[in-house]
């Protein structure tokens, strides 16, 4: 597979051989807003202020952003929920509720 960076934004993408792409299944995009969902996760931890940022490698409290970043989580859960078994319901259900106790916990102090 070959990665091309196209476009002033850096946008990649991915070419691949014909045997590659028929080895290949069609993206499931829940899949993709289950990564997406780990990923804002990460954001939010970081801009709680409870974790290094991955860039500067210091601890970085930004309260509106991390609000937004859960606010997004949230939403992103809700529409995730229909599709994920039990067990990962709880684990999104406990994600959730630990970014909200933090986030209150954090603009307390």
């Amino acid at each position: 597979m070959v990665f091309a960076c196209n476009g002033p934004l850096g946008y990649f993408s991915a070419t691949m051989s014909e045997e590659q792409a028929q080895e290949q299944r069609p993206v499931d995009v829940y899949e993709v807003f289950t990564m997406i969902l780990g990923q804002l996760a990460e954001i939010a931890w970081t801009k709680l202020g409870l974790r290094p940022d991955l860039a500067t490698r210091r601890i970085e409290k930004d309260l509106e952003q991390a609000r937004v970043t859960i606010d997004v989580i949230v939403q992103l859960a809700r529409v995730l929920e229909a599709k994920l078994d039990d067990e990962d319901k709880r684990q999104v259900r406990n994600l959730v509720s630990d970014l909200k106790m933090n986030f209150v916990t954090q603009s307390q102090a």
